[in-house]
């Protein structure tokens, strides 16, 4: 019986390694895709060890930020040109979306 659940144990915990692997490769070969396939718009800002990207138009004060509340600041991309006729408009991806760091991401900076 003993043998029978240290052999059960390895089986089960090979397989979640195997998992584990599969599923960063998978993530690892889709960011490059991504960035092949879309080229960043905007420049990244270091705040601190992660990058936020950020994208800005137009001239004048106050500058009116954007931000999206889930999904990449890219939404904005219509609207932003005519805030941009009159003042300066800006918009961000938070962390983990679009083009900015997210925490996964300082893993493989390590």
């Amino acid at each position: 019986m003993k043998r029978f659940m240290k052999q059960t144990i390895l089986l089960l915990s090979g397989i979640v390694l195997i998992g584990v692997i599969a599923g960063r490769t998978y993530e690892v070969v889709g960011e490059r895709r991504d960035k092949e396939r879309l080229p960043q718009i905007g420049r990244s800002i270091d705040i601190g060890g992660r990058n936020l990207n950020i994208f800005c138009t137009g001239a004048g004060a106050p500058p009116v930020i954007l931000e999206s509340a889930g999904g990449p600041g890219y939404f904005w991309m219509e609207i932003q040109p005519e805030i941009a006729k009159f003042t300066t408009a800006c918009w961000y991806d938070r962390a983990g979306e679009g083009w900015s760091m997210g925490s996964s991401d300082l893993f493989t900076l390590v």
